[in-house]
């Protein structure tokens, strides 16, 4: 039995919170470009993945070892060190452009929602600031939080499909055009990246064998159907030529002549940011006491106590957030990135499996959805060198590691 305090109910706000973010403002446009009529494929591929992904994980989680039950320890009981090591960077090189990014994304939700200047930086200011406070008081106090935050998200999110549905007129007819399909389905990827953060805080449960599994489909599930209705709306409203990306449902409110649709998609925005940075901060920082641990990144002290891990992932937001906001124009570039690192990760795991088990009927399933993620992450095109790079990085440092020690 752990001695963690998290049960199923206070750790499932944490999960949805991991997975939805900004990512549910401008999904269902940018996918929507990207598959066009495809789009519902794209989204319905990805969550089968997802939820696949799931039923092997507690075999892999119970093969990693006690101390390092997470998905890196998961992707090193098959992979080996090298593999488990990376998995430690590539999050948080992703997480520290993904994170970022959002909270700016948000901000440009309530600049163009309430039309006041400079709301936009103080918003993604105010966001970062936020995850970071309610943090430091440890992940009991980040839970709470996300609890408040995740009903306030349902409420608003259940609003706005209300408000819009009555607009839907047709589902668009798929074509079945997989290039773009597997495009799609890249991006879609993105919004369901968040059971690898909820790994990261496994021994902060009660009793995670009972509960760890149960939570993270209970939390796919939930945010699945809610992407699909904010997709169909989305598709059915806005005429394909007419997509902006950027703003994504924002756009709607142009569109349709709804008083009160604007803030309450704005407010949306808001609170959708906001558990997605508690709940990632929860889990970013014990991947960053690990990364200190491990001595993969140098300049990290050694030993680091919560409170501190938490405040140097604030410096090292602040400090992404301050670039993102001086280069806005690599947004789209950034969250193709951040999306090929999330499924690079995700096939490292089904291969880990693949090497573990030795019956081979068990392997065929695990094989085929390999084998299909590979096809995906083969559209990234040169996306495809940050994550490459960051594995050669973690190599490099072990190598020399390996050579002072002998």
């Amino acid at each position: 039995m752990s001695n963690g305090t998290l049960t199923k109910m206070s750790a499932i706000p944490l999960g949805i919170g991991s997975i939805i973010g900004s990512g549910i403002l401008f999904l269902p446009s940018l996918t929507y470009k990207t598959s066009e009529s495809d789009v519902l494929i794209s989204w319905l591929t990805i969550i089968f993945f997802c939820l696949l992904g799931v039923s092997y994980l507690k075999r892999l989680l119970f093969i990693s070892p006690v101390h390092e039950r997470n998905i890196a320890g998961m992707v090193r009981a098959g992979l080996g060190n090298n593999a488990g090591d990376s998995v430690y960077l590539l999050l948080l090189g992703t997480v520290l452009i993904g994170m970022p990014s959002a909270a700016i994304i948000a901000g440009d939700y309530m600049e163009l929602a309430f039309n006041i200047p400079f709301l936009k930086e103080a918003t993604a200011i105010f966001l970062i600031t936020f995850a970071i406070g309610a943090n430091l008081k440890g992940v009991k106090g980040s839970s709470k939080v996300a609890s408040i935050l995740a009903i306030a998200l349902v409420l608003v999110a259940i609003l706005f499909i209300f408000l819009t549905s009555s607009y839907v007129t047709e589902i668009k007819t798929p074509n079945f055009d997989l290039p773009r399909t597997y495009k799609g389905a890249v991006l879609a990827f993105w919004a369901f990246a968040g059971f690898e953060n909820l790994t990261f805080l496994y021994n902060r449960f009660k009793n995670p064998k009972k509960d760890f599994v149960p939570t993270i489909v209970i939390s796919i599930i939930s945010c699945g159907l809610l992407y699909l209705f904010l997709v169909i709306n989305y598709a059915s409203i806005v005429e394909y030529d007419e997509i902006e990306t950027t703003v994504g449902l924002l756009q709607i409110t142009n569109i349709l002549n709804i008083p009160a649709l604007k803030p309450t998609i704005a407010l949306f925005a808001f609170f959708a940011v906001l558990i997605n940075l508690v709940s990632w901060t929860s889990g970013i920082a014990e991947l960053l006491k690990l990364l200190s641990e491990k001595k993969i990144i140098s300049f990290l002290p050694e030993n680091m106590s919560n409170k501190s891990s938490v405040k140097a992932l604030g410096a090292l937001f602040t400090m992404s957030l301050s670039i993102s906001l001086i280069l806005p124009q690599f947004f789209e570039v950034l969250l193709g990135v951040v999306s090929t690192n999330f499924l690079i990760i995700y096939s490292m795991t089904f291969l880990s499996y693949i090497v573990i088990e030795k019956t081979f009927s068990k392997k065929l399933i695990p094989i085929f959805a390999f084998l299909s993620l590979l096809l995906i992450i083969s559209s990234s095109g040169a996306k495809l060198l940050y994550p490459l790079l960051l594995i050669l990085a973690v190599i490099i440092t072990n190598t020399k590691k390996g050579i002072k020690e002998c």
